[in-house]
């Protein structure tokens, strides 16, 4: 069972993933209704990630661990993907 402060954590991490996938055009900007690319907001939001990951380094569960790096991961991939094209 999910303690409060894992489903916040949670939370906070699929914001800036969810910033991520619309700034990498995989999901509808809801501002502007479009799907568009701006690097520069995606990398903005790895580097939060990332950062999220290096100041709570040995203070996370597995769960908590496992998802913060699937969701670099995956947002690196596409981010490289996206970049080279």
């Amino acid at each position: 069972m999910s303690t409060e402060s894992e489903i916040m954590f949670t939370g906070l991490l699929k914001s800036f993933v969810a910033n991520g996938m619309i700034n990498l055009g995989e999901q509808t900007n809801p501002l502007t209704g479009k799907k568009e690319v701006n690097l520069n907001q995606a990398a903005y939001s790895i580097k939060m990630l990332e950062m999220i990951r290096d100041k709570t380094h040995g203070n996370l569960s597995k769960s908590e661990q496992d998802l913060l790096r699937k969701y670099l991961t995956h947002l690196k991939r596409l981010f490289v993907k996206i970049s080279d094209n």
